[in-house]
């Protein structure tokens, strides 16, 4: 979340988000909230429509981040050191055509 979040320096709704994430809206709504807790994210209700709720991340956000993401790509170098490179690249494009095929099957449909 705070990654896509990253992409909307204004602050994007929520439902858009769920949306960018493939998550139904009560989770990502229950995540961004946690997120807002811990200072990560701050959440506001525009003037122009009160319904909304926009989530926009923060410095401590955008520093969580750059602390955390040397971890997170060991991680994935980790998973993916017995494949080959040419078996990553099939594995990214099976995974891709699974959430093409299976994409409007879900509760929350990806944007892709």
């Amino acid at each position: 979340m705070l990654t896509v979040l990253t992409e909307h320096p204004d602050g994007v709704g929520i439902r858009e988000l769920a949306f960018q994430l493939g998550t139904d809206h009560s989770t990502t709504a229950d995540v961004a909230r946690r997120l807002a807790s811990r200072g990560y994210i701050k959440q506001h209700i525009p003037k122009t429509d009160r319904r909304k709720i926009v989530s926009q991340i923060t410095n401590e956000g955008y520093a969580f981040l750059k602390l955390n993401e040397p971890s997170m790509q060991k991680s994935q170098d980790i998973l993916l050191q017995p494949l080959t490179s040419k078996q990553r690249t099939a594995l990214m494009s099976a995974l891709r055509t699974l959430v093409y095929h299976y994409n409007d099957k879900g509760r929350a449909k990806l944007q892709l």
